[in-house]
Protein backbone atom coordinates (compact mmCIF):
# COMPACT_ATOMS: atom_id res chain seq x y z
CA UNK A 1 0.00 0.00 0.00
CA UNK A 2 2.41 2.52 -1.46
CA UNK A 3 1.00 5.96 -0.64
CA UNK A 4 -0.16 5.09 3.01
CA UNK A 5 3.40 3.70 3.24
CA UNK A 6 4.64 7.32 1.78
CA UNK A 7 2.65 9.00 4.08
CA UNK A 8 3.28 7.36 7.37
CA UNK A 9 -0.81 7.58 7.54
CA UNK A 10 -4.09 5.70 6.49
CA UNK A 11 -5.96 8.39 4.12
CA UNK A 12 -8.82 9.79 5.16
CA UNK A 13 -10.87 9.79 2.10
CA UNK A 14 -11.07 8.81 -1.38
CA UNK A 15 -12.49 10.26 -4.34
CA UNK A 16 -12.23 8.41 -7.76
CA UNK A 17 -13.26 8.64 -11.83
CA UNK A 18 -13.26 4.98 -12.76
CA UNK A 19 -14.08 4.07 -16.24
CA UNK A 20 -15.05 0.54 -17.97
CA UNK A 21 -14.68 -1.02 -21.39
CA UNK A 22 -16.60 -4.07 -22.15
CA UNK A 23 -17.07 -5.17 -18.37
CA UNK A 24 -13.50 -4.21 -17.47
CA UNK A 25 -11.53 -1.66 -15.70
CA UNK A 26 -9.15 0.83 -18.11
CA UNK A 27 -8.70 3.38 -16.32
CA UNK A 28 -8.23 4.58 -12.76
CA UNK A 29 -7.88 8.26 -11.55
CA UNK A 30 -8.07 8.40 -7.95
CA UNK A 31 -7.17 10.89 -5.45
CA UNK A 32 -6.73 10.41 -1.69
CA UNK A 33 -6.60 12.75 0.99
CA UNK A 34 -4.05 12.08 4.20
CA UNK A 35 -3.77 13.97 7.35
CA UNK A 36 -2.01 17.50 6.96
CA UNK A 37 -3.98 18.34 3.66
CA UNK A 38 -1.84 15.97 2.19
CA UNK A 39 -3.24 14.25 -0.91
CA UNK A 40 -1.44 11.63 -3.35
CA UNK A 41 -2.75 10.95 -6.71
CA UNK A 42 -3.21 7.64 -9.00
CA UNK A 43 -4.02 7.36 -12.17
CA UNK A 44 -4.19 3.67 -13.86
CA UNK A 45 -4.67 3.45 -17.65
CA UNK A 46 -5.04 0.59 -19.80
CA UNK A 47 -5.83 2.46 -22.83
CA UNK A 48 -2.19 4.03 -24.14
CA UNK A 49 -1.01 2.03 -27.18
CA UNK A 50 2.00 1.62 -25.75
CA UNK A 51 3.21 0.22 -22.13
CA UNK A 52 4.40 3.17 -19.93
CA UNK A 53 5.55 3.52 -16.44
CA UNK A 54 6.04 6.74 -14.97
CA UNK A 55 5.82 8.35 -11.31
CA UNK A 56 6.17 11.62 -10.50
CA UNK A 57 6.62 12.30 -6.44
CA UNK A 58 6.96 15.74 -4.71
CA UNK A 59 7.03 17.11 -1.65
CA UNK A 60 8.66 20.24 0.11
CA UNK A 61 12.16 19.34 -0.10
CA UNK A 62 12.58 17.21 -3.63
CA UNK A 63 10.90 16.26 -6.60
CA UNK A 64 11.42 12.50 -7.69
CA UNK A 65 10.48 11.96 -11.05
CA UNK A 66 10.12 8.23 -12.73
CA UNK A 67 10.17 7.16 -16.17
CA UNK A 68 10.71 3.90 -17.22
CA UNK A 69 14.31 2.92 -15.67
CA UNK A 70 15.55 7.24 -15.74
CA UNK A 71 15.02 8.11 -12.31
CA UNK A 72 15.85 12.01 -11.50
CA UNK A 73 16.20 13.51 -7.86
CA UNK A 74 16.11 17.41 -8.05
CA UNK A 75 16.27 19.16 -4.87
CA UNK A 76 14.66 22.39 -4.29
CA UNK A 77 17.59 24.08 -4.63
CA UNK A 78 17.45 22.87 -8.16
CA UNK A 79 20.50 20.22 -8.02
CA UNK A 80 19.63 17.07 -10.18
CA UNK A 81 21.14 13.83 -9.34
CA UNK A 82 20.13 10.77 -11.89
CA UNK A 83 19.23 7.45 -9.99
CA UNK A 84 18.35 5.50 -12.68
CA UNK A 85 18.24 2.03 -12.17
CA UNK A 86 19.05 -0.89 -14.77
CA UNK A 87 16.26 -3.16 -14.77
CA UNK A 88 14.10 -3.06 -18.01
CA UNK A 89 10.75 -1.25 -17.02
CA UNK A 90 8.90 -3.18 -19.75
CA UNK A 91 9.87 -6.47 -18.56
CA UNK A 92 6.08 -7.21 -17.18
CA UNK A 93 7.45 -11.09 -15.71
CA UNK A 94 9.84 -8.66 -13.62
CA UNK A 95 12.32 -11.45 -13.88
CA UNK A 96 15.02 -9.65 -12.00
CA UNK A 97 13.32 -9.67 -8.53
CA UNK A 98 10.30 -11.74 -8.60
CA UNK A 99 11.97 -15.18 -8.13
CA UNK A 100 12.90 -13.70 -4.13
CA UNK A 101 8.92 -12.41 -3.93
CA UNK A 102 8.02 -15.67 -4.95
CA UNK A 103 10.35 -17.31 -2.16
CA UNK A 104 9.08 -14.92 0.98
CA UNK A 105 5.42 -16.04 -0.70
CA UNK A 106 5.98 -19.65 -0.16
CA UNK A 107 7.91 -19.12 2.79
CA UNK A 108 4.98 -16.90 4.56
CA UNK A 109 2.97 -19.90 3.43
CA UNK A 110 4.80 -22.23 5.07
CA UNK A 111 5.16 -20.15 8.66
CA UNK A 112 1.00 -19.94 8.58
CA UNK A 113 -1.20 -16.25 9.59
CA UNK A 114 0.67 -15.21 12.31
CA UNK A 115 4.35 -14.53 11.41
CA UNK A 116 5.40 -10.67 10.92
CA UNK A 117 5.53 -11.63 7.18
CA UNK A 118 2.14 -12.28 6.65
CA UNK A 119 0.70 -10.04 9.29
CA UNK A 120 2.36 -7.12 6.93
CA UNK A 121 0.80 -9.02 3.72
CA UNK A 122 -2.33 -8.92 5.08
CA UNK A 123 -2.53 -5.54 6.31
CA UNK A 124 -1.14 -3.56 2.80
CA UNK A 125 -4.00 -6.53 1.66
CA UNK A 126 -6.48 -4.81 3.60
CA UNK A 127 -5.50 -1.45 3.00
CA UNK A 128 -5.50 -2.28 -0.59
CA UNK A 129 -8.95 -3.79 -1.01
CA UNK A 130 -10.27 -1.14 1.06
CA UNK A 131 -8.93 1.65 -1.10
CA UNK A 132 -10.27 -0.14 -4.58
CA UNK A 133 -14.03 -0.75 -2.80
CA UNK A 134 -13.91 3.08 -1.38
CA UNK A 135 -12.23 3.98 -4.84
CA UNK A 136 -15.33 1.83 -6.92
CA UNK A 137 -18.32 3.48 -4.35
CA UNK A 138 -16.91 7.20 -5.11
CA UNK A 139 -16.83 6.87 -8.79
CA UNK A 140 -20.45 5.28 -8.48
CA UNK A 141 -21.61 8.21 -6.45
CA UNK A 142 -19.13 10.67 -7.76
CA UNK A 143 -18.17 12.00 -4.41
CA UNK A 144 -15.38 11.29 -2.00
CA UNK A 145 -16.04 8.26 0.30
CA UNK A 146 -14.87 8.80 4.08
CA UNK A 147 -12.78 6.08 5.28
CA UNK A 148 -11.69 4.82 8.77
Amino acid sequence: YLAQWLMGDAPQSVSAALSHHDGLDDMADIRLMFPGDRVARIHLSWRAPVRRTSTILYGDKALLEIEGDRVILTERSGRAEDLSVADAADDSYHAVWFGKVAEDFERALTAGPTNDASSTNLAEARGALALILASREASLGGSRVLLG
